[in-house]
C-alpha cells in the first residue's frame, strides 16, 4: 500500500531531516512518555507504506548508545534489560565474539 506523497516527502533533504527528528525521539522522554510510542507509530506506518523509506531505515547503522543513555539506563535499573535485547540482534563470529547481524532486523515485518 505505496503511499507517493509520503514516500516522496520523507525521501528529499527535509523529510529526511525529519524522519531523523521521528527517530531521535524513539527513545524515552521522562517529561513526555507517550512520545516515543507515537514516533514508534509513525515509524511503523511509514515502514508499512513505503518500501523505499523501509530500505532507507533498514541501511542505518546501529550506533552506540551515548553515555548519558546509559547513565539513564543504570539510574531506571534497566541497562541489562536494554543490554539483552541488543544482544538479540548479534551472533557469534568465527572468533566467538558477538557481531550485530544486519539480518535480524526486518523493517518488512515491524512490531513495535
Amino acid at each position: 500500500m505505496a503511499n507517493p506523497v509520503v514516500e516522496e516527502y520523507y525521501t528529499n533533504p527535509e523529510g529526511k531531516l525529519r524522519l531523523g527528528i521521528i527517530l531521535s525521539n524513539t527513545r524515552l522522554d521522562v517529561d513526555n512518555p507517550t512520545l516515543r510510542e507515537w514516533c514508534l507509530v509513525t515509524i511503523r506506518n511509514l515502514t508499512s507504506w513505503s518500501d523505499k523509506i523501509r530500505l532507507d531505515l533498514k541501511a542505518l547503522e546501529l550506533i552506540e548508545v551515548a553515555p548519558e543513555g546509559k547513565k539513564a539506563l543504570d539510574d531506571l535499573g534497566m541497562r541489562d534489560v536494554f543490554q539483552k535485547e541488543v544482544d538479540k540482534l548479534k551472533r557469534k563470529n568465527e572468533k566467538g565474539d558477538l557481531e550485530f547481524d544486519y539480518s535480524n532486523v526486518h523493517f518488512s515485518q515491524v512490531d513495535f
